[in-house]
């Protein structure tokens, strides 16, 4: 649990979104569990405790959200009102647009 929080610290001050992939999150996890298993239940009651998130579906498992507060602010620019999100139209946006809204996300960080 600490080591998680302190990840998604690092990430910040390092300018990073607090999501890695699992490659990292694996290194990352090296030497703290005996075995896959265990850290996959580590992970779930993590993700249970709403420390971080991590979801097995396909388009996601690849991917450990180390702050869930991160990943809520993501979610509320692209789910929200017109006059909020500039790439809205009539309730749409294109898929393509994602990553201009992101890329403003972490420009307001900086």
């Amino acid at each position: 649990q600490d080591k998680v929080r302190r990840a998604a610290a690092l990430s910040v001050d390092k300018g990073y979104d607090p999501v890695i992939d699992a490659e990292a999150f694996e290194a990352m996890c090296e030497g703290l569990f005996d075995d896959r298993e265990e850290m996959d239940q580590a992970v779930a009651f993590l993700h249970t405790r709403g420390i971080m998130l991590h979801y097995n579906e396909p388009a996601l498992r690849n991917f450990y959200f180390l702050d869930p507060q991160w990943l809520g602010g993501i979610l509320s620019r692209v789910i929200t009102i017109d006059s909020e999100n500039p790439y809205l139209v009539n309730g749409l946006m294109k898929q393509d647009r994602l990553k201009d809204l992101f890329s403003e996300q972490s420009a307001d960080r900086a």
